[in-house]
């Protein structure tokens, strides 16, 4: 069912469930782990799609990039990773 399924679905389904309980996103802060390519201007993008997704404004979303420092298969250029804290605060 999930195989092969973009992060986005699993972000919807997340949401649905936080909702489900009275919650919705109030803030979010995400960190890209590559070591290339560097990630430039593109992170503005990147911040304004997951701000969309999240129903937040931008301002509310923090993305940042950063090395794995030649650690791992990220350090190592063959994967890339992205941890991201979603702060979920009462929906009423």
């Amino acid at each position: 069912k999930w195989k092969n399924q973009k992060s986005e679905i699993f972000l919807a389904k997340a949401i649905q469930l936080a909702t489900k309980q009275g919650l919705k996103p109030v803030q979010a802060d995400s960190t890209i782990i590559l070591e290339r390519p560097k990630l430039g201007n593109q992170k503005l993008k990147i911040k304004m799609h997951l701000a969309k997704l999240l129903s937040l404004s931008k301002d509310k979303v923090s993305v940042k990039a950063k090395t794995a420092e030649s650690l791992g298969p990220e350090g190592e250029g063959r994967a890339i990773s992205v941890q991201t804290l979603v702060v979920l605060g009462p929906s009423g």
